[in-house]
C-alpha cells in the first residue's frame, strides 16, 4: 500500500479508539521511563521537555569532563556510542547528531 494510505489502513484495522489508547500508553511509558532515567545519577535526560514518546538520554561523562576539549566528554561520547552499538534494541534506539554531545534516543 502506498505511504499515504498506511494510516488509513491502521484506522480501519484497529479503530480510532484503540489507536488513541495505544498511542496514549506509549506516551505514558515514555513518561515513566524518563522519570527513571532522571532519578539515576549515571544518566542525563538531554531533551526536556520530552516530545511525544521519544526520550533522549546519555550517560554522564566521568567526573570533571564538561567541556568539548576535555577528554571526559570524549570518553562519555564513546561510551554512549558503545551503548547504542551493543544494544539488542536497535529498533527502538537511534543516535542524535549533536555537534558536541552524543546521546541516545529511545522511542517507545
Amino acid at each position: 500500500m502506498a505511504e499515504r494510505f498506511r494510516s488509513l489502513k491502521l484506522v480501519r484495522r484497529y479503530g480510532v479508539a484503540n489507536l488513541r489508547n495505544l498511542i496514549g500508553s506509549h506516551v505514558n511509558m515514555a513518561e515513566r521511563f524518563e522519570g527513571l532515567v532522571a532519578r539515576d545519577e549515571r544518566f542525563e535526560v538531554v531533551v526536556v521537555p520530552r516530545n511525544f514518546a521519544m526520550v533522549c538520554l546519555r550517560l554522564l561523562p566521568p567526573l570533571g569532563g564538561l567541556s568539548a576539549g576535555d577528554s571526559g566528554l570524549e570518553i562519555a561520547n564513546a561510551v554512549n556510542k558503545k551503548l547504542l552499538d551493543a544494544s539488542s534494541f536497535t529498533r527502538f534506539l537511534t543516535e542524535t547528531d549533536e555537534p558536541i554531545l552524543y546521546s541516545v534516543q529511545v522511542g517507545l
